[in-house]
């Protein structure tokens, strides 16, 4: 597996973060479906679906999702997928989806997930960590959050739904 390296518990003041297994499909699907209708409120796709996909999505090689927990209370997530690229110079990481319920933003969790993140990625000789952020001006507290953390600009990110073509 591609992150068995950090299959381990990992603590950091009170919290665990630990990587997601097939069990965790359904916690981590319901997590999507909270940050996906946060960002986007009519979308159209059920948690059942979300379930459905991430349960796919653990099975992936090159995907891997950690939950963060306080106690027994579920603070967040993020997910990475290992990419390869020409201009990156190699393999590099992505994070695919990153969320902290809202009860524990502005506490530091964030910076914890992405420094774990961080860390995979060193351990992986990344050379790169990129992040597709949501559109600006509204979600400006999050491109703040990356660029406090390192993150620069490289351009938007555009998508193509192949679904139903």
């Amino acid at each position: 597996m591609l992150f068995s390296p950090f299959s381990q518990e990992m603590s950091m003041h009170h919290t665990t973060i630990r990587l997601c297994t097939a069990a965790d499909a359904s916690v981590l699907g319901e997590l999507v479906y909270v940050l996906i209708h946060e960002l986007k409120p009519d979308t159209p796709i059920t948690v059942a679906d979300f379930i459905q996909r991430a349960t796919q999505a653990l099975a992936h090689p090159a995907y891997a999702a950690y939950l963060m927990l306080q106690d027994q209370d579920i603070v967040g997530f993020i997910s990475l997928n290992e990419c390869c690229s020409t201009y990156a110079g190699g393999a590099f990481g992505e994070i695919t989806e990153f969320y902290v319920r809202p009860q524990f933003r502005s506490r530091q969790y964030g910076e914890q997930l992405l420094s774990h993140a961080k860390a995979i990625a060193h351990s992986k000789n990344w050379r790169e960590l990129e992040v597709g952020a949501p559109a600006f001006p509204r979600w400006s507290r999050t491109i703040a959050f990356y660029k406090n953390n390192g993150f620069k600009e490289i351009g938007p990110r555009l998508s193509l739904d192949l679904s139903h073509s």
